[in-house]
């Protein structure tokens, strides 16, 4: 009976073992995924600033367009204008070169 109890202990004993390996094993897996999902986390942290800095350029670029459209509107308008002025100033000049020459026939 006492070799019963001895063998009944060692059956125990090798049980809790094997249980207490199974569970640092799955502790270990555990810790693998937490650094996974920390690496990840950071890969989201890097993408999330990237993708921020991206939308910030963007705007910047969209306001330098905007700038660089008005001005190009605003260059238009003054060619427009001095084209205009071009002409009257052709228009004034055949006009007395026309008197000219009535007066020269």
């Amino acid at each position: 009976m006492k070799e019963n109890k001895i063998d009944e202990d060692m059956q125990r004993v090798e049980k809790y073992t094997k249980m207490s390996e199974e569970q640092k094993q799955i502790v270990e897996e555990y810790k693998q995924m937490i650094a996974e999902y920390k690496q990840m986390e950071e890969k989201y942290r890097q993408r999330e600033a990237e993708d921020r800095q991206n939308v910030e350029d963007c705007i910047r670029q969209a306001e330098i367009l905007k700038c660089a459209s008005e001005r190009a509107k605003m260059l238009s308008d003054a060619c427009r204008g001095w084209a205009e002025v071009n002409r009257k100033i052709a228009e004034g000049h055949n006009v007395a070169i026309e008197r000219k020459n009535e007066k020269g026939d």
